[in-house]
């Protein structure tokens, strides 16, 4: 990592770094059946997991490829206003064709396609799912824990250092110029501000959510990994962000809140940035920290995160191996 950190220019990449994209990553028409990768229409036997209050449900499917004797396990995340839970995705699963459905976004195993069957739908296919992309999805109950440093060191951090690297390979492919490259909004050779996938619209400046992410690969994996000495990262990053949505998106820096997850959805430090009239719900307390407010604590203490308890809300289902891990020390 270079000793300094300045902001870069916040223009978009010019248009042919993006022409030099791989096919797959340009938004595509699939005919049902088609693809290695599978669209909604190849989907089989899907189960409900979860249905929310904002009009997103999510399945577990079944996936067929041609080329493998087995089928494949994969989530299937629906979004459409006044959504039946009970219906929604075997109806999204029969009436998906190649007509109608419109690839947006790809990016390892994750997918995103609009759908007009009739109406317009959103839908986000993950395959192969592993078990924590379906706890991730699945109705569950949360309880607060307070991590103390012991607890970190000997069973969150045991936890997060076995996590198998193949997790987080669709963020390398990000850093790496691999993928999403049309949604990168600032590049340094430290790191990148890009669009979150979820910002559909970018008409819809309240729903703006933008990633913050050092290139730096395996050092810095949450806050808890943060020093001192990575006080101008941060800074740059805040910086670089902020004038990238005011110069491209007319979003002032008072509008925009910078924070943190502990935990993190994915362990590679990231930065959150979201419009604060937003309907985003990772701001919850016991989730969000505020950038503003780790730089505060490095800035008087170095070592902050090593000596801090930090309270987070674990769920019953997708934090059920590390909330195993807690019981078995007997701190959950």
């Amino acid at each position: 990592m270079g000793a300094e950190w300045s902001v870069p220019s916040t223009d978009k990449r010019p248009l042919e770094d993006v022409d030099n994209v791989a096919p797959s990553d340009q938004p595509t028409k699939k005919a049902k059946g088609g693809p290695a990768h599978p669209h909604p229409g190849d989907l089989e036997e899907v189960t409900l997991l979860s249905s929310s209050s904002r009009g997103t449900v999510a399945y577990t499917a079944t996936y067929a490829a041609e080329d493998e004797q087995e089928k494949q396990r994969a989530v299937l995340v629906i979004s459409r206003p006044s959504l039946n839970p009970e219906t929604a995705g075997s109806t999204v699963i029969a009436e998906a064709g190649a007509d109608n459905v419109e690839e947006i976004f790809r990016n390892d195993k994750y997918s995103k396609f609009d759908l007009d069957i009739p109406g317009k739908w959103r839908a986000e296919v993950i395959c192969p799912a592993s078990d924590r992309d379906v706890q991730k999805h699945s109705e569950q109950s949360f309880q607060f824990i307070r991590e103390t440093p012991e607890i970190y060191n000997n069973v969150t951090k045991p936890f997060i250092d076995g996590i198998d690297a193949k997790a987080i390979e669709w963020v390398y492919n990000i850093l790496d110029g691999k993928k999403e490259v049309e949604s990168v909004i600032a590049d340094h050779e430290d790191y990148l501000i890009v669009k979150d996938y979820k910002w559909n619209d970018e008409a819809k400046v309240t729903a703006m959510h933008v990633l913050g992410m050092p290139k730096e690969k395996g050092e810095l994996k949450s806050i808890r990994d943060l020093r001192g000495k990575h006080l101008p990262l941060l800074k740059a990053i805040q910086e670089a962000g902020l004038a990238a949505l005011q110069e491209q998106y007319g979003i002032q820096a008072n509008a925009v809140r910078c924070y943190f997850h502990y935990l993190p959805t994915f362990y590679h430090l990231h930065i959150h940035f979201d419009h604060i009239a937003g309907g985003h719900s990772g701001h919850n307390v016991g989730k969000a920290v505020l950038l503003d407010d780790v730089i505060d604590a490095l800035e008087r203490d170095g070592d902050h995160f090593t000596k801090a308890s930090l309270t987070f809300q674990a769920g019953a289902v997708k934090d059920k191996k590390i909330l195993a891990a807690l019981e078995e020390a007997g701190r959950a």
